[in-house]
């Protein structure tokens, strides 16, 4: 009798640890690891929050976007830390497809300017870049170009690289990929037309995309290029704050986003002369999209 009550409590015992342990754990093993398993959904939503975006610079990679550093009120700030994760996920799913920075190419950087061309700010943003013989790319509208045509062609004379923005700046997951790539292509009609060339290279509006678009711009043998550095320039009209967004998380192979239209673009006029003469004091070389991943 005594010997069926200690067994009666060793077993009791024994259960206690059990319960304890699956509590404890979560009676799933894989709550900690990186959420995969249906990647559609992940591009619309959130990949788990063990996913560390924040990578040393000796770490750096395709897929990389740095954390702006700048105050950003809460919900851009969540959006932001969204979108960094989604576009990491994306350059994994398609690294040859999907750029975002070229890390081994030492010392030089990328400028990008989306939403021109316009009579406004582009032409401004050549001539500050004329001054100091340095090119860019810039991702251009094909509604723009049809309004703008010869600022398009002074871009290609001074030696620019002249990308795709889409036809009219629809955002990408609001839309099918047929009508993305619709997009895309009649954007490169027009250029086309205006100077005699189309290009791979895309940028799509907003940056992201989605598998289904990604797996059309793939067979259309197209590149779709990101950024690793934002300089914010969307979100604050302050000069020091935009200048302080690229320069922080600066780094070789670097693709910058900056804009030459599409709102008010005075405080990106008055910042690019402080960030070009600061990389170049620092060893930095500017070049193309093109160039940069030829290198």
């Amino acid at each position: 009798m005594r010997i069926s009550k200690y067994l009666i409590l060793f077993l009791l015992f024994i259960s206690f640890i059990v319960y304890v342990f699956i509590r404890v754990d979560g009676g799933s093993p894989s709550r900690y690891r990186l959420r995969t398993d249906d990647i559609q959904n992940e591009i619309d939503d959130p990949l788990g929050e063990d996913v560390d975006v924040d990578i040393l610079p000796s770490n750096i990679h395709n897929g990389y976007v740095a954390k702006p550093i700048i105050s950003l009120d809460s919900d851009i700030d969540n959006h932001l830390n969204l979108f960094r994760k989604n576009i990491m996920e994306l350059a994994k799913l398609y690294n040859s497809t999907y750029i975002t920075c070229r890390p081994n190419a030492k010392s030089q950087v990328a400028l990008t300017f989306d939403d021109g061309p316009d009579e406004t700010f582009t032409p401004i943003i050549m001539d500050i870049l004329d001054d100091y013989g340095i090119t860019c790319t810039f991702f251009f509208i094909g509604e723009n170009i049809q309004r703008y045509p010869d600022i398009l062609i002074r871009a290609q004379k001074s030696g620019h690289q002249v990308a795709n923005h889409s036809l009219s700046h629809k955002r990408p997951t609001e839309i099918s990929k047929h009508e993305l790539i619709y997009e895309f292509e009649s954007c490169n009609l027009i250029l086309e037309e205006h100077s005699g060339e189309g290009t791979r290279f895309i940028r799509a509006p907003y940056g992201l995309l989605t598998i289904d678009q990604m797996e059309l711009i793939e067979q259309s043998n197209l590149l779709a290029i990101g950024w690793s550095i934002d300089s914010m320039d969307w979100y604050t009209d302050k000069k020091d704050e935009i200048v302080e967004s690229v320069l922080n998380p600066i780094h070789s192979g670097a693709i910058i986003l900056m804009h030459s239209a599409g709102g008010n673009r005075q405080a990106t006029l008055e910042a690019l002369p402080t960030i070009i003469e600061s990389l170049l004091q620092e060893g930095y070389t500017f070049t193309t999209v093109e160039n940069l991943l030829k290198d």
